[in-house]
C-alpha cells in the first residue's frame, strides 16, 4: 500500500466514523441589526467625521505653542499683523489682529504708521480674523525688533 492510499484510507475512517466527536457543526446565527446595521456603521462613521473637522478647525490656539507674528498681505492690498499658530490651515485664523489705519494713504505714497486693533469698529468683532487662503498674497514672519511689532507691544502695554 502507498502512501497516498493509507493517507485516503485514514481519511475514510475520521469521515465513516459515526463517534459523537465528528457532528455537523450548525452555522451560527446572524444578528442583521434588525436592517440597520448599514445605517448604524455609516452614523458612527459621520459622527467621526464631524468630530475629527471640528477639532481641527474651530480650537482655539493651545498656549503651549510659540507665538509668531506675521504680516499677512491680501490680493486686495490690505495688509494685517497678528499671530497665527497655524498656517496650514484653510482658513488661515489669525487671532491678536492689528492693521494700519492710513493703509490707504500708504498705498498712494505717504502716511504714518497708526495701528488698530481688530474689535473695536463699529461691528465690535472679537479681534479674530478668518481669512480664506486664496485671498492671501503672502504671510511673513514678523522679526522680534520690527517696528510694527515694537508698536503693538506698546500699546497692548498701556491697555
Amino acid at each position: 500500500m502507498t502512501a497516498l492510499e493509507n493517507n485516503i484510507n485514514n481519511l475514510d475512517k475520521i469521515y465513516n466514523d459515526n463517534s459523537d466527536e465528528l457532528k455537523q457543526i450548525d452555522r451560527p446565527e446572524q444578528d442583521d441589526g434588525g436592517g440597520f446595521g448599514f445605517l448604524k456603521i455609516l452614523f458612527l462613521f459621520l459622527l467621526l467625521l464631524f468630530f475629527v473637522y471640528s477639532y481641527f478647525n474651530f480650537r482655539e490656539p493651545s498656549d503651549n505653542k510659540e507665538t509668531i507674528w506675521y504680516a499677512v498681505k491680501l490680493v486686495s492690498g490690505e495688509i494685517f499683523y497678528g499671530e497665527i499658530y497655524d498656517t496650514k490651515t484653510d482658513p488661515i485664523i489669525i487671532y491678536n489682529t492689528y492693521y494700519n489705519y492710513d493703509q490707504d494713504k500708504e498705498l498712494l505714497g505717504g502716511g504714518d504708521l497708526r495701528l488698530v486693533k481688530r474689535g473695536k469698529e463699529v461691528q465690535g468683532g472679537d479681534g479674530t480674523m478668518r481669512i480664506i487662503r486664496s485671498q492671501v498674497l503672502y504671510m511673513e514672519p514678523m522679526k522680534s525688533d520690527s517696528k510694527v511689532l515694537d508698536a503693538i507691544r506698546g500699546y497692548e502695554s498701556n491697555n
